[in-house]
């Protein structure tokens, strides 16, 4: 006499007969409610399997015992013609590709967007910030690819003068006070001896002179002189992260004098004034 049960997947009651309940296949209605269940249940360590790892020696028996005849899916040797007729298939689907791909370009080229088109796409995306995941997916799909010399000068003109990002109204170009000479610099990279951010010694080439303040006028009408070293790299770096630089390097320079690193009067009177 039949059995009822109830899946545990879909909670669809059915009947079953008792010998195959007693065989435990009486928890799903249908296939599908198995694999379902399975794939959610029988995940990592809740999988039977999990840990369990085959030897070399295992797979090599297995594969032994899987070979030719003894494989459940084998059908007999191959003819001749019907190799020839799988190469002939396998043909036909690459020249199929390639086929498709050509027309793709073609099409790509045919409906090319305006340039109006494109300045719409480009005001919507202004201030939209990209996730972590997007910008690292969009960096591996650029990296090792070099850009056309094109390109390189189409991006140059657009991020040159008032269209930079850093662009302060031209200040690059004011000369700096005229004590700001080499007897100066070399003042300040004798009194720190370093990078005054990451420590760098300056065993490749000179490090910069830094203004801390990004005044030029510093040393002329009263304005005492506020230099550190830095190494190339965060010389580098601070025109992106002025406030950031800023804030870090009067810190050190603070904590320096407190304890005892560097003297204060002698920066005063060796590098301000």
């Amino acid at each position: 006499m039949p059995i009822d049960c109830k899946c545990i997947e879909c909670g669809k009651e059915f009947k079953l007969k008792p010998y195959a309940v007693k065989r435990g296949r009486g928890k799903f209605c249908e296939k599908i409610c198995q694999y379902k269940w399975m794939s959610r249940n029988s995940k990592g360590k809740n999988n039977p399997n999990y840990g369990n790892s085959w030897s070399e020696d295992k797979k090599l028996q297995f594969a032994e015992s899987r070979k030719g005849e003894r494989n459940p899916f084998y059908k007999g040797e191959i003819s001749d013609e019907y190799r020839h007729e799988i190469e002939l298939m396998e043909e036909g689907k690459r020249i199929e590709k390639e086929k498709t791909r050509k027309r793709l370009r073609e099409l790509k080229m045919l409906y090319k967007p305006t340039d109006e088109a494109l300045r719409l796409i480009s005001e919507a995306n202004i201030g939209r910030k990209l996730s972590i995941e997007h910008c690292k997916k969009i960096g591996d799909f650029r990296r090792g690819k070099p850009l056309s010399k094109e390109t390189r000068e189409k991006l140059s003109v657009c991020h040159r003068g008032e269209k930079s990002h850093t662009w302060k109204g031209g200040i690059s170009f004011l000369p700096y006070c005229p004590k700001f000479d080499r007897h100066r610099k070399r003042a300040v990279r004798d009194f720190f001896g370093v990078c005054i951010c990451c420590g760098e010694k300056d065993y490749k080439w000179a490090l910069s002179v830094h203004h801390i303040d990004h005044n030029k006028d510093q040393g002329c009408n009263g304005i005492p002189f506020n230099l550190v070293p830095l190494c190339a790299s965060c010389h580098g770096k601070e025109m992106y992260r002025e406030e950031e630089y800023k804030s870090y390097i009067n810190k050190t320079l603070l904590n320096g004098f407190k304890w005892g690193i560097w003297n204060e009067e002698e920066y005063r009177k060796k590098v301000m004034y």
